[in-house]
């Protein structure tokens, strides 16, 4: 299928907005359905989102409906929560579980949260059995846990798989889901020990490198040396300590994605610091 979406740099999306938003207007109350329709077709989903909010709010249902299925659940996911709630309101009851039905779990838990809780519980029991539970379970979480923010939907990795056959099925996969760090189906200790070896590799020919670049630029053999070993012993901690703390976590009970980036980036610098000031100890007497 062709791709005829539009991409533009940041500075022109905004007047974009206002020349889609401007003429989409004219064209609805002229009821030139038609053109408008045909007015849409290039533009992105995010755009016409925004186009739609700043319109008049009775004309706003009849620009969302002017849209096919599949674009109309993109443009849905990123208008704003009020513009949702009033479209809801709007359209009867099939039609607005169609939509409610079809947008991601996480994105359709962020409008529930927006929606008074009677509402919500008519939507919810309107839902499949897999998307109710899909939904149930994020609505489990507190609002401020980042299970509550999370996607059920994920990309699930045989145990067998190469790192290159990982990733082309990531990739073909990506569209249809968001893409975690859980992997379904891998043995802990095999996730951990292709990491090390990763890193490890990794961590040999970059200590090679520095050894090597120190001893012809500086003729330090001790300081390349000790930067070179530094570099691998880090490497190898920074590879093991990401795959690994998840599954540490999740061994206590507590949620994986609790191990943010961040979090996994301060600890590798904290050992990293300490490792090298140890091996500069033993090998610089310092």
């Amino acid at each position: 299928m062709t791709d005829n979406t539009t991409t533009l740099p940041t500075g022109s999306q905004s007047k974009l907005r206002d020349i889609v938003s401007s003429q989409l207007q004219i064209l609805l109350e002229h009821k030139n359905y038609d053109g408008a329709k045909a007015l849409l077709i290039p533009v992105q989903p995010v755009d016409i989102a925004e186009a739609i909010s700043i319109l008049p709010a009775a004309l706003q249902a009849i620009a969302f409906r002017l849209l096919e299925k599949a674009k109309a659940i993109e443009v849905y996911e990123d208008l704003q929560f009020d513009v949702q709630q009033f479209l809801l309101e709007k359209f009867q009851a099939e039609e607005a579980q169609q939509i409610i039905e079809s947008i991601a779990p996480d994105e359709r838990v962020k409008l529930f949260d927006e929606l008074p809780p009677q509402i919500v519980r008519r939507l919810i029991a309107q839902l499949s059995p897999e998307e109710r539970q899909a939904t149930s379970l994020l609505l489990g979480y507190q609002t401020d846990r980042a299970g509550h923010l999370m996607t059920p939907e994920y990309i699930a990795l045989k145990e067998h798989l190469t790192a290159t056959e990982a990733q082309e099925r990531i990739r073909s996969l990506a569209s249809l889901a968001e893409v975690t760090y859980e992997l379904r189906g891998k043995k802990p200790t095999l996730v951990i020990l292709r990491e090390l070896m990763t890193g490890g590799m990794l961590g040999i020919l970059l200590g090679i490198l520095v050894v090597v670049a120190i001893f012809m630029f500086l003729g330090q053999k001790a300081i390349g040396f000790t930067v070179g070993l530094s570099l691998l012993s880090i490497t190898l901690i920074a590879a093991t300590t990401g795959a690994a703390l998840p599954f540490i976590f999740h061994s206590f009970g507590l949620d994986p994605a609790l191990m943010s980036a961040p979090f996994i980036t301060t600890v590798v610098d904290i050992l990293g610091i300490l490792i090298y000031l140890n091996i500069a100890r033993l090998l610089l007497g310092v």
